[in-house]
Parts: structure tokens; C-alpha cells; sequence
């Protein structure tokens, strides 16, 4: 499974892009209507957002993947995408799932409110693209899903600093023997 996360600060925007694909539909959310329109939607984000004035970036638009030969049905969407909400500690937080069938790979879009309903405050971003690689690591062992890694290896695709920063593809850290000689 892939995640990639994106912030911004127009829910419109996102919402017109997420439900204006073909055979785009909502397959999960805690609105307080999930009917299709990106205007009324946009609305009930903007009105919780709007109590936190400070948050300039107060979206989270995240894609989850699966390659074509792993389909997930519905129900298994939506377990995914609570599931990794939970983990990313945005639980607090409204959201929609919305799957898109536009490609070959299976991918869901989940766009959060990073202002928390109960408490308005903002959702804490340090660390996100790691915690979410760790979430996504968990729920393939949790579904029986197969990591990137075992259909492609991308680490030669990446720079030395992007490695750096990825621990999925980090080598194994050197042995104390590799590190001196003994003498």
C-alpha cells in the first residue's frame, strides 16, 4: 500500500477534484450529510475550520493505493481508511472517503479537517509522512496486503538525501564489527 499526503486550504477545490471524477463516489465519512455536492460539503468543512482562524493549512488530502492485482471491495475501504485515521491520530477529526476508479491501481482519497471537531484545535503535522508510512506498514500486516517493496524496489529511483529520509528504504544499520576493528 502507498499513502501520499497533501495539504492545502481550500476544501472546495479538494471536494470539486475528489467527487468530480467519474465513477468518484463517497464511501465513508462522519458529515453530517454525504450526499455528492463539493459546495454544501465544503461548507460543513469551512464551518468547523473557521473556529481555528490561526490554521492556514487546514486540509489533509491523502491517497491510499493498492496495486490492481490486490482489489479491496467497499467494506474493506472503509475499514482501511478508519483504521489509518486512528493511527494518524485524526479520529477527532470530520473526514470523507471518497474511491476513485479512474485507474488501473485501487485508490481510495480521504480528506480530513485538520482543525478537530470537539476541541477546534489543529491537528499536529510534525512527523506525518513518517507516521504514515508506519500506519500504512501496520494495516498491509493487518490485511494481508503486499508491501511496495515486494513488487518494485524504488530505492535507485531515489536521491541519496530521499533515501535518507525514507526508512522504508534505508538499509540495515552496520554491525558494531563493520563500524571498527577490534585490535
Amino acid at each position: 500500500m502507498i499513502s501520499h499526503i497533501n495539504k492545502g486550504a481550500d476544501f472546495g477545490k479538494t471536494l470539486n477534484y475528489l467527487l468530480g471524477k467519474e465513477a468518484a463516489h463517497i464511501i465513508d465519512g462522519n458529515l453530517s450529510d454525504l450526499t455528492p455536492d463539493p459546495n454544501r460539503l465544503a461548507q460543513e468543512f469551512e464551518a468547523i475550520a473557521n473556529l481555528n482562524r490561526r490554521v492556514k493549512h487546514k486540509t489533509y488530502h491523502i491517497s491510499l493505493s493498492v496495486p490492481a492485482h490486490e482489489p479491496l471491495n467497499e467494506k474493506t475501504w472503509r475499514q482501511i481508511a478508519r483504521q489509518y485515521l486512528i493511527l494518524m491520530k485524526l479520529d477527532a477529526n470530520q473526514y470523507i472517503a471518497v474511491k476513485h476508479e479512474d485507474t488501473a491501481h485501487h485508490h481510495i482519497h480521504l480528506l480530513v479537517n485538520r482543525v478537530r471537531t470537539l476541541d477546534k484545535k489543529c491537528t499536529r503535522d510534525s512527523w506525518d509522512f513518517t507516521r504514515s508510512m508506519k500506519a500504512v506498514r501496520t494495516i498491509e500486516a493487518e490485511f494481508g496486503l503486499e508491501h511496495p517493496n515486494q513488487t518494485r524496489d524504488r530505492s535507485d529511483e531515489m536521491t541519496p538525501t530521499q533515501a535518507a529520509s525514507n526508512p522504508t528504504f534505508l538499509p540495515e544499520a552496520p554491525t558494531q564489527e563493520a563500524d571498527f576493528e577490534l585490535v
